[in-house]
């Protein structure tokens, strides 16, 4: 009999465990007729959500103006609105006014698509069939555990590309598909870390995807991501840090060890239940992956995209990839995209703490 060590996935650095208590409540807040698309309804809405939440009352403001914040979940345009109302207001006569308690946190579940998105731009051209997979059935652990890895290393990584350049090999089908398998293993280990709730893995593959989405053209998530990292790296202090990355990305209604799901998506549900009543299974269906994985199969047999042949061309121009990952680097290290965040992301601040109650009293 197999150890059980061969077939158990890496102990986590950092995953959340909460899920062990019970199943986590939600509270809805009432809606409100507000339009958010501006600066000036995002403003109104929170001022609206305070209301709500009982936050309100000048002391409340006082008090999360100098020692407390409150993160806030949202698409990638709310927090740029939101980042964008805190410059606005960089000299009022507080913390409060000058939005300091507001930590604008990028949705996970926009990003994830966002990511998706971008791999589908990256391989448009690719194509796929039917095949049958049955015989990896009858593969040992251990025999499965190896082949995994010489799949891996030989078909699956950077290094493997690297050596096929070094080899001088001019395969073009071969050379995608390698750098295919490469990039959609990172889309792969971010959607199975916010199932399990491994926050470790979801932060592990910042890089990837500031590299993703530099090298892609999209300029707007590369910049949430160099907020993530600048926050969680640099200016966030370790117990916001920990708020963050344990009760900010996913949310567990299940109890389950699998059952987390993106906050933003839960969101979305939400929103959904409110305009159309129908029941949270309706939607977000995830497509069968047997089929998927076999459409794949048949492809890669079919058309020999892992067997070197000398002078193989792809059949289409438009099937050529931007290599995005490598793109990305020379646009983050050797152009003005780090600059151009920095000088977006740094202004002036005030530090006055002035109340009109108290300006008043002194008069």
């Amino acid at each position: 009999m197999p150890k059980r060590w061969e077939m158990k996935v890496p102990d986590p650095w950092l995953r959340i465990t909460w899920w062990l208590k019970p199943a986590q409540i939600q509270f809805i807040l009432r809606t409100a007729d507000i339009d958010e698309a501006s600066y000036e309804g995002n403003k109104k809405v929170l001022k609206e959500w305070l209301h709500q939440l009982k936050l309100n009352s000048l002391d409340e403001k006082k008090r999360m103006s100098t020692s407390h914040v409150i993160p806030i979940v949202g698409d990638q345009l709310t927090v740029d609105r939101l980042r964008g109302l805190a410059k606005y207001h960089h000299d009022d006569i507080n913390g409060f006014e000058q939005l300091d308690w507001v930590v604008p946190v990028n949705g996970f579940f926009h990003m994830e698509m966002a990511f998706v998105n971008s791999l589908h731009k990256q391989y448009l051209g690719m194509s796929g069939k039917a095949e049958d997979l049955s015989e990896l059935a009858n593969k040992t652990p251990e025999e499965l555990v190896l082949l995994a890895e010489e799949i891996y290393d030989d078909y699956a990584c950077c290094m493997a590309l690297q050596k096929m350049e070094l080899r001088q090999e001019k395969d073009e089908v071969k050379y995608q598909a390698m750098m295919f398998n490469a990039d959609v293993l990172a889309y792969l280990d971010l959607h199975e870390a916010t199932r399990t709730g491994d926050v470790g893995c979801i932060e592990d593959l910042f890089p990837i995807l500031l590299m993703c989405f530099a090298g892609g053209g999209n300029s707007k998530y590369m910049i949430e991501i160099l907020e993530l990292l600048q926050g969680l790296k640099k200016e966030w202090l370790l117990a916001l840090c920990d708020i963050m990355c344990k009760h900010c990305w996913l949310v567990n209604h299940t109890g389950k060890c699998n059952g987390f799901v993106l906050m933003d998506r839960v969101q979305e549900h939400n929103i959904k239940d409110l305009k159309t009543a129908l029941t949270r299974g309706d939607r977000h269906s995830m497509p069968e992956k047997e089929k998927d994985v076999a459409k794949y199969a048949a492809t890669i047999v079919e058309e020999k995209w892992f067997v070197y042949e000398e002078g193989h061309k792809l059949k289409k121009s438009e099937d050529h990839s931007k290599d995005f990952v490598t793109a990305g680097t020379n646009v983050v290290f050797e152009e003005e995209a780090i600059r151009h965040w920095w000088k977006g992301h740094t202004f002036p601040r005030t530090t006055q703490e002035k109340w009109l109650d108290e300006v008043l009293q002194n008069e």
